[in-house]
């Protein structure tokens, strides 16, 4: 697999290889709300790395001060990345993903 590059809240980051799980975020009235996270047993680095690369080709990759975002997890739950997306990439996750909202 070649390198993926993230545009991150931090800049353009190669996606690192411990990429494990993607669990979105958002902030909503002030409040921070993480929602399940997703992994891919076949793969965890490439699953990851289809869904940020659809992101990014659809134009759903926001400006680093989005209210919304995908956190990067390693297997150990750290997280390695924060991706700052749209509301359209977000209501994509939600689609593709099925996450729900943790408690």
């Amino acid at each position: 697999m070649s390198i993926v590059m993230l545009k991150t809240r931090d800049g353009e980051q190669p996606m690192q290889f411990r990429s494990h799980a993607l669990r979105p975020a958002r902030i909503v009235r002030e409040e921070l709300r993480h929602f399940t996270g997703t992994t891919f047993p076949e793969n965890p680095l490439e699953g990851c790395a289809l869904v940020l690369r659809r992101l990014e080709a659809f134009g759903m990759i926001a400006d680093a001060d989005a209210d919304q975002w995908v956190d990067v997890l390693a297997n150990n739950g750290d997280i390695l990345h924060e991706v700052p997306v749209t509301i359209q990439g977000f209501e994509y996750l939600r689609r593709t993903l099925k996450f729900v909202r943790e408690e």
